[in-house]
This record gives C-alpha cells, structure tokens and sequence, in this order.
C-alpha cells in the first residue's frame, strides 16, 4: 500500500468523500460489480484472513472481521484512520512506506510483503501481506487492496527449527506448513478474482467511465469507448467537449458541478443520438475518490433503457388515445350540438397528434367541400369556410367509393409522393406537406373527410394514427346521425306546430283571408322555402291569381300575381291531379319548358304543389318555391302539404257554406260553453275548480248573514262543543288532503296519480247530498261545502262517511293502493265576511287533523291562535339562524356487541331567547315548510365536522369515531350537495369515513334516478348512508336492493313496543324481519330509542349490531359529548 507522495504521513487530512463506494454496501457500483466485490469480500471471511482497503491519502476504507478480532479495535474506530499510525510500529512506518513507493514506482500491480502489526493491548503479530494496487487511467493510486495472513506461529517454528532439525518433523509444523500453501494459494486466487472483476467492468454492456472534475476522461471500458467510435486508451485523456455536442457538454459539465459541490451521487435520464439512432440511458454519476491535489475524480455507470422508455412512451401514447376518445365519445352523449361536437373532435385530434392543422371536409351536392371545423396553429394558414372544388373526385369516381367504403388516405411527403398534380397543387396550396385523409359515413353516405395536415415538413403517419383517426371518423358519423334524427324530430315538431295552428285557426275564426296569410306565411320556415303561395280557383277558371303569397327576403312574394292555365302543362296537371306534383329543378322538368322563361324570371328552382280539393272539387292551389336554386323534396315535406292542402279545404268550404252561419253558430256556442265549463272545473275530475266552490261558499255566505240578521250572530266553535244553529241556512266547509299521495304519485307514476284522484272525486260525489258541492283545488286537495244544515254534527257524520268511502282499496293497473284523508272542518259563523276566510280555517284544521293523526279536526279559536304562534316562530327561527342561536346535541351510537361507541348523531336543538329550549319538533317542520330546512341542514353539516375535527385534535383517541348528519330532502335533492359535503370535510380536515348521512326512505323514492346518482357519489368518497326511521314510511323490497346504502336505522317505534309486546309478537318480528334483511343485503343495523337494558339485550341476541337511545345516554352538549369520550 502506498500513495504519490514523498512522505505518506507528511500527507494533509482526506477529505470527507460522499458517497464514496463501499465494498460492502455497493454503493456507486452497478449490480454485476457490485455482487463480485461482495463474493470477493465473502471469500476473505470464510478463509479467516485479514482483509484491508485504504484510498490514496492512507485512510482506511474497509477491514475484514478477522482482522477486527486479531487487533481488538473495534470497526469505528478504524475506518477512517489512518493505517500507518494504527497498525504499523513508529519504527517501521518509514522503511514501509518507501518499499510501497518503490513498487508504485515500478509499476507493478501486485506486491507481497510481510508486516508486523499492532495490537490494541501492544502485542506484535507478523501478517504476510498480498496488496492489489487500483491506479487511475493516467497512473494515479486511487486505492489499495490488500489480503493478509496472520504468520506469527509459523516464523517462530522455523526460528527454532535449527534445534530441533535432527527430530522428526512434528505433525503439527506439518500441518503449518500446509496452511502457509494453501494461504499462497488463495492470495493467487483472490488476485485472480480482482482481475476478473477489473474484466468484467471493462466488457459489461453499460457505459462505465472514469473522469475528473474538469470532465477529462482518465478511463473508460470498452462500451464507453464504442460509443464514440475509439479503443479505451484513444478516449483516455481526452474531455468531454472533444468528443460530445456543445449542448450535451454543457449539460455534462453542469452536472459534474453539482456534485463537486455537493459530494452527492445523481441519478439522470438522457435521450443521445448515438450511431444514427435515438437512444434513452439511465445514468449513475458519483464521487469516486480525492487525489492528492484536492482534485475530485468522478465515475459514472449508463444503462441503455431504450426499449423501457419506449415501451412507456406507448403506454402513455395508449393512454392518450384512450382518453381522447373518451372525450369525444363523452361530447357525443352530452351534446346534440354538433358544431361543438365537431369542433372538440379537432380540437383533441390536433393536439394529441401533435400536428399543425385538422379540419372536416363536408361534401355538397357538387363533390365539391367546404371546411366546417378547423383547429390551426400559426402560422400556417386557416381554411375555415372555404369551399373548395377537387377535380380528383370528378376525375376518379373510385376515389369516393373507396371512401365510402371506409379505406384511408395517407402522404408522408406531399413533394415525393405519387399523385396527380391537380392534387399536389390543392395540398400545396394550403402548404400541406404530409396528409393524413380519414372518410365520414353518415348513413351509407359519403358525409366528409377529417383530414390532419403538417404543414412544418415531411411526416410518416403510424397505423395507430390512422387507426385512432378512423375510430374517431365514426364517432363523428354517430354526432351527425344523431344530429340528423333530433333535426327531424325538430322538423315534424314544427310540421305538427303548423297544422295545429292551422286547425286551431279554422276552428276560432271564419276570417277566411287571415288564415290563408297566415298557412302562406308559416309554410316558409317549415318548407325551409322561398315563397308560398295560396291561390283560389276553380277548375275552368283561365288565370291563377295569387290569391295569399308571402315570401323570405330578397324574394318577391308575387301577392295578387297573375299565372294563366291555357299553355301552362304545369298549372294543369297540379289541377287534375289529387296528389302532389313535385319539380326538383325547373331547369330540368319538361312540362315546365313553356313556362321556363316565366319561372326563371321569378327567380323559381323548384316547386311543390298541390291542388286543394274538398270532397273532389277543386278549391285552389296551395304551393312552395324554392328559389333561386334546385331543391329536393323530401317525402314528409310531400306529405305535409297534401294534409295542409286538405284542411285549407275545410276551412274554404266553410267560407263558402256561410249560409249554414246557423249551424257553424249553434257549434260556436257548444264550444263557448264547453270553454266556460272548462273554466270553472278541473279538467282531470270534472269538479268544480277554486273559483266556482268560491262563488258556492261566497252565495252560502250571504244567505247566512241574511237569514241570521234577526238572530243572535253565531261565533266559531270550540274544542268541546259544536255551535248551536240559529237556522236552515248554516254550511259546514270540509277541507280533504290526501295523505301520502306524493308517494303514490312518485313511486307509480303522474298517470297514475291523475287516475287516483279521479277515484277520488267520484267516490266524493257519490257521498254527497244534492245540494252539497264538492271541488278540487288543486294538487290533492279537495273541498266540501255541505249547505242547509239544521245541525253541526251532519258534518262530523260526513266527514266520517268519506273516511269509510275513500278507505276502500283502489286498483290501479295491478296495484292496490289505499287511500288515507285528513280532514279539516270550518263550521259556519256569521263572524266571517270573505269565504276564503272559511278556507284559511278550514285548512288550519286539516293541518291540525293531520298533525294529531286524527280523520278530522273541527276548527276553533285556539287554532287560529296556534298559527299565528308558528308564522311567529317562523319569523323567530329566521333571525335564529342569523343569531346562532341554534345549538347541536351529540347522541352517542354504541356497538351492542363491545359496548364501545362507534360515534354521535348531531340533533339540532333551539335555545331561544324568550321561550328557552325549543324542541325540534316544535321548529323542524316550520323549517320543512318554510325552505329553511336547506339553511338549517347546511349549518349542521358545517358545525357537526367542526366538533368532530376538534376532538380529534383535542383526543388522540377518538379519531375511529364517526358523526351522523341527518339531511332533508330539499337538501338531499340540492344539485350541491356533494360541493356542500366535500367543502365541508375539506375545510375542517375529516375524510369521508368520519361522516355519515341520514336520510328517509320517502326521500329516496322522491326521485330515485337522480337519488342513486347522489348515493354513490356520497360512497366513492367512503361516506356511509344510514337509512333513518326504517320501516315507518314506504319500506318497498322492490327499490331498498337498488339504492347504496350501508346502515338501515329501525324506529324508535318498534323498539319502544319491544317489551309491551313481547316474543313473537308484531312489532318483534318486525324488528327480526328488518335485521335479517339487513343482514342478507349485507347492510349495518343501529336500533334508534333503545331506553332498557332488556331491549339492549333483545337486540344484542338477534344481532343488531349498533344502537343508541337513553339507556346508553341522552343527547349531550359538546361539553357533555367531550367527557364522554374522555
């Protein structure tokens, strides 16, 4: 072991080296060399020999284990010191380090000395010493490696062996003897390996390469060196800047700056042009050692990863592609504009293609193209607009039927190409200079062309573009097709529109002339025509008067324009003939020759005509032009005017039957009152509507007041006793809203619904007395007026009666539906002045029958009073909402298997100002059904995670729990509702797990399309919907499979009922049925209202896994909340 100077302990501390390679660790090796040092290194531990690596300046890199143990130091306190003063006696270090600077000198690679060494205690041991030198390409000692046997016993026996050399040799320095050959053996065995080594990093296929700080190489292997075309020793000495680009030298040299400053290794990718070819390296550049100088020598390892990052750059160019036509495809079903649609197209197939322009090509009736769509980049030119005539497809007709057939067209370089010139002249007309053409088939036609042009040079167009492009193709001629068809549905809309208005006309006015204007006028945009036209003739007149003409701008509308039959072949066949005569082109129809000065004159391409007859005599002409140009007419445009021309007759044979005004009258009166009954009853039950019940109660009214002058005025009743009535006159007011109906409405369907209430109204109709009136309001709300009453209890007796009638089960189509009513009374009091006052009472009482879940409710003074009391509350809970005066309760959830809590439910409670605590069913409904709910629903949401976030903060522990938000359906039905959810974890730092939902199943049957949708957005966010008050509301099998929920929640109801009850009872096997159906949709069950440990253990036992109600705790304040969980 030696170094390059004149005196080894004369030399200044080394450097500290980062990530200097480690014999041991590999670090800065590639995995051949790294695993053959390794071997090397295991090879020495298992032979028990002394093992020592040292760079130039002395210190020590490496020592084996057995040299760790001969010594006693310990391995800390070698590495890094220096070898001499460690090991070598003080008296021997000079006589050492000049025998190692001789044979540096020499130049020899290999040397074998041997060594006293010392002790941690002082002792001596002699190690026969085999020392590797590693020099640089330019000469220098980078490091030694060296492999030493302890000799100590065998050189004492061979000192003494003078005096005992006439004794036979004792087996024991024989088997010394033996130890030293085989210790020879391996120091030539391990040489051996390290050449080997040395071989295998000059022949592996990576780039290996050696370099200091001023990037001059001082060795290279051989792949190194093929790489710029020379032999090792020709690259040696040579920088980077002889034999790289000037760009790629400095790139080199900025990296080699970096870790001279940072003594770090780095890990990079380059893309060379290397040999003609493009190739990607991953590459290792690290710190290899120090010199002596304080120069830094660098070392780096490439690996050709070519094949890797192409087959990376085809996942993502898959990918790419992939999502580009998800894109398009995504257009298509969202959008029925097809000029969006069109313009995305090319919009994403420029960009992913990377090329300078795509456009659509549409074809006209000529063959000739006009560019629709176009995506450009500057500077090449834009082509939107231009109409453009390619001679190649008059020339080549196989040229379109290839097309139409599907085949692509592609040029990678339009100036070689073989083509004909007209084509090359278009190309280089728009600077294309390659061309990739892809046909759109819209219903077996030849549609157009989507054509990407690169304009920047010469490109090769892949197969997978011109797949991918071709896919797109279609995905286009499936946007024109629908396009096509929402066109036609548009077209016979308005068909239908025209011959509506124009029925409605005949019907509502004789104003023969005004219809005709108008049939002339309305025909224009639905033809797409340049003129109509009504004329009134008959069959032996001479001339043809343009009776009704109009016309679109820049066209003369011909009104009062004279056409003469004599010498017109045209004019005579549209009269003899029942059926539309169709010209095309004017240019080309030869009955039209006589006349084709005449019609070019008017600037006429194409005519449709048609005769109108009623019962076989002809009335007129009823006709369409289009103008200036020819025009195919389609075969519903055919037949629309036959059906025009049909009921223009009717409306001119009633003109000119005016003799039968009588008749026409007596109709016109039928359908007056048909319009005033229509006006005064609803259209789906024939009752009567608001405004006639009205007029009934408003007349019932002030025979009351009249007949009650004289007596003693009547004042409304109470809760305890009907009014006496002071006479015959008295009414009673009934006021019906049917329970649950929204729920059949939604769930069976609007027709449906409309065939349930007209049940209703004729079961109404059938309990009714001659004089009492029966109407709908509207929506399920049904009115009463009972008159001539002699004494108020006729109105309970009612009131019970259609209970019974309307209880009775209705068969709609195969369902049974059974109907429900609240019932809400207003007995006649000469204290109202305006019947809509009977009403307003009327309906307090429903909504008091309703809310006590009683048939009926007889309106009294309190009720009023009670209405007032909630508008005032209304009004309260508004300013409490800007107040904050609302306050949530935490109600703990448990796990009925462990007893641990698994969360809170957040239950809003009202601390108001004057009136205290609020309960929730005091306010909640106000909120339902003022829109508050929404307001409210948002506040608990946002201040329930608060809370949530805080204890998780402030109790490490309690991160597993969850908090259970319950949501209305305004709120749940908000197009929000998943911004509100994410903003609200967002801001207060929860996951979606932490939360829960609540909701009810009458929400989710609300709307249960759009109800899914919002289910499975609320789970991709792993938030957990629990469906509230199970088995209380609609409870269908048929839909629960549909809808993603997780928890169901059982009412309170059930659990309530559980003890009264008893096993085997109804509420029981409720309770069973809901947790083995929630067990077989594998759904979490949690038992609302649990308040006894029996009801505790019933659930436990049936496997009822959650539970929450008083026995485990009432709802807590948060400060409550907070020591519960502590």
């Amino acid at each position: 072991m030696s170094c390059m100077t004149d005196d080894w302990t004369a030399l200044p501390d080394p450097k500290p080296l980062a990530g200097a390679p480690d014999a041991r660790s590999g670090t800065g090796q590639d995995g051949d060399s790294q695993a053959l040092e390794q071997h090397f290194w295991a090879v020495i531990e298992t032979m028990v020999l002394a093992g020592l690596v040292v760079d130039a300046s002395g210190q020590v890199l490496l020592c084996s284990d057995y040299l760790l143990a001969l010594t006693g130091w310990q391995r800390h306190e070698v590495v890094g010191s220096s070898w001499l003063e460690l090991f070598i006696p003080a008296g021997d270090r000079q006589a050492l380090s000049e025998r190692l600077r001789a044979a540096v000198a020499q130049g020899l690679s290999s040397l074998h000395h041997e060594t006293e060494i010392l002790t941690r205690s002082g002792d001596r041991r002699l190690i026969a010493w085999n020392t590797t030198v590693l020099t640089s390409a330019t000469g220098l000692v980078q490091r030694f490696t060296s492999i030493g046997q302890d000799v100590t016993d065998q050189r004492q026996v061979v000192q003494d062996w003078p005096c005992c050399r006439l004794k036979p040799v004792p087996d024991h320095l024989k088997d010394m003897l033996r130890v030293d050959t085989e210790r020879r053996q391996t120091e030539q065995a391990l040489v051996s390996a390290n050449q080997q080594m040395q071989a295998f990093i000059d022949n592996s296929p990576a780039l290996v390469s050696i370099f200091d700080a001023n990037g001059r190489y001082r060795w290279v292997n051989q792949a190194t060196a093929a790489q710029f075309g020379l032999r090792p020793e020709e690259v040696v000495g040579r920088s980077f800047a002889d034999l790289l680009p000037p760009p790629v030298c400095r790139v080199f040299m900025e990296r080699v700056q970096q870790i001279v400053a940072t003594q770090t290794p780095l890990t990079v990718k380059d893309t060379l042009h290397l040999g003609g070819e493009q190739r990607v390296f991953s590459s290792v550049l690290f710190p290899v050692s120090i010199e002596a100088d304080g120069t830094l020598v660098l070392g780096a390892v490439a690996t050709d990863i070519t094949p890797l990052a192409e087959a990376q750059e085809a996942l993502c160019r898959q990918a790419e592609e992939e999502r580009l036509i998800r894109t398009i495809t995504q257009h298509i079903h969202q959008s029925l504009e097809v000029e969006q649609i069109l313009q995305t197209t090319v919009t994403e197939v420029r960009q992913f293609l990377q090329t300078d322009r795509v456009l659509i090509y549409r074809f006209n009736s000529d063959l000739s193209g006009t560019m629709v769509v176009e995506a450009v980049l500057p500077p090449w030119d834009a082509t939107l607009g231009l109409t453009v005539e390619d001679t190649c497809f008059l020339t080549r007709p196989d040229l379109a039927h290839r097309y139409r057939r599907g085949h692509t067209h592609h040029i990678d370089n339009v100036a070689e190409a073989d083509i004909d010139p007209c084509y090359r002249a278009l190309l280089t007309r728009f600077q294309v200079r390659a061309n990739l053409v892809v046909p759109i088939n819209c219903g077996g036609n030849l549609w157009g062309l989507l054509c990407a042009h690169h304009c920047r040079g010469p490109r090769h167009w892949q197969p997978k573009e011109r797949a991918l492009l071709a896919q797109l193709a279609d995905q286009v001629a499936i946007a024109l097709q629908q396009s096509q068809l929402l066109a036609q549905t548009r077209a016979l809309a308005q068909q239908e529109t025209l011959l509506n208005n124009i029925i409605s006309a005949i019907s509502d006015s004789l104003e023969l002339e005004t219809l005709l204007q108008r049939t002339a006028t309305e025909m224009l945009p639905t033809f797409r025509a340049s003129r109509g036209l009504v004329i009134l003739c008959q069959a032996t007149d001479p001339v043809l008067v343009h009776t009704n003409a109009a016309s679109t701008p820049g066209f003369d509308s011909l009104q009062g324009q004279v056409i003469p039959i004599e010498g017109n072949p045209h004019a005579q066949r549209v009269l003899a003939e029942e059926q539309p005569v169709v010209v095309d082109d004017v240019r080309a129809e030869p009955m039209l020759l006589p006349n084709l000065a005449l019609a070019q004159k008017l600037s006429i391409g194409a005519i449709l005509a048609v005769s109108i007859r009623y019962r076989g005599v002809v009335k007129g002409i009823l006709s369409v032009h289009q103008c200036p140009g020819p025009r195919c007419w389609s075969e519903v445009e055919i037949k629309l005017i036959k059906r025009l021309a049909d009921h223009l007759a009717i409306a001119i044979h009633q003109a000119e039957l005016y003799a039968q005004a009588q008749l026409e009258l007596a109709e016109r009166k039928r359908l007056e009152a048909q319009l005033r009954y229509d006006a005064s009853h609803d259209r789906l039950t024939g009752l009567p509507n608001r405004t006639l019940f009205l007029e009934r109660l408003s007349e019932a009214l002030e025979q009351l007041h009249r007949h009650c002058e004289n007596h003693t005025p009547l004042a409304p009743p109470t809760l305890n006793r009907l009014p006496d009535l002071c006479c015959d006159r008295q009414f009673a007011l009934l006021f019906l809203d049917l329970d649950r109906f929204k729920v059949i409405n939604d769930s069976l369907g609007h027709a449906m619904g409309d065939r349930l209430l007209q049940v209703v109204a004729q079961r109404l109709q059938t309990c009714l007395r001659p004089a009492d009136v029966a109407a709908r309001l509207g929506g399920d709300e049904f009115v009463v007026l009972l008159t001539d009453l002699s004494d108020a209890a006729v109105a309970v007796t009612m009131a019970q009666r259609i209970h019974a009638i309307l209880e009775g089960p209705v068969l709609l189509e195969g369902h049974e539906v059974f109907i429900h009513a609240s019932i809400g009374i207003a007995l006649s009091a000469t204290t109202y002045t305006d019947p809509n006052q009977v009403l307003r009472d009327a309906d307090i009482a429903m909504y008091k029958a309703k809310g006590s879940n009683r048939e009926y409710a007889i309106f009294d003074a309190p009720m009023h009073t009670l209405v007032m009391q909630q508008m005032e509350l209304e009004n309260d809970l508004r300013r409490a909402l800007e107040r904050v005066e609302l306050r949530l309760y935490y109600q703990p959830i448990v796990n009925l298997a462990t007893g641990t809590m698994q969360g809170f439910e957040a239950l809003v409670r009202w601390q108001h100002p004057r009136r205290g605590l609020v309960p929730p069913l005091d306010f909640i409904p106000i909120a339902e059904n003022t829109g508050l709910i929404t307001t409210l629903d948002l506040w608990t949401l946002n201040e329930a995670c608060r809370q949530l976030s805080c204890w998780h903060q402030e109790l490490p522990h309690s991160h597993p729990l969850t908090v259970s938000v319950n949501l209305s359906g305004k709120q749940f039905m908000r197009p929000d509702l998943i911004q509100q959810i994410d903003a609200a974890l967002s801001r207060h730092h929860l996951q979606g797990h932490h939360l829960k939902v609540e909701i009810t199943e009458s929400v989710l049957i609300q709307n249960a399309p759009m109800a899914i949708d919002l289910l499975k957005q609320l789970r991709q966010r792993h938030i957990q919907i629990c469906m509230d008050d199970f088995g209380t509301g609609y409870s269908s099998l048929s839909y629960l499979h549909r809808f993603p929920i997780d928890v169901l929640k059982i009412d309170k109801s059930f659990i309530t009922n559980l003890q009264r009850s008893g096993p085997g009872t109804g509420d029981c096997e409720i309770v069973k049925a809901i947790i083995s159906l929630a067990t077989d949709l594998h759904l979490a069950v949690v038992a609302e209202g649990i308040e006894t440990a029996e009801q505790a253990v019933y659930l436990q036992a049936h496997q009822c896994q959650g539970g929450q109600g008083y026995y485990f705790s009432q709802p807590l304040s948060v400060e409550d909340a907070t020591a519960f969980i502590a």
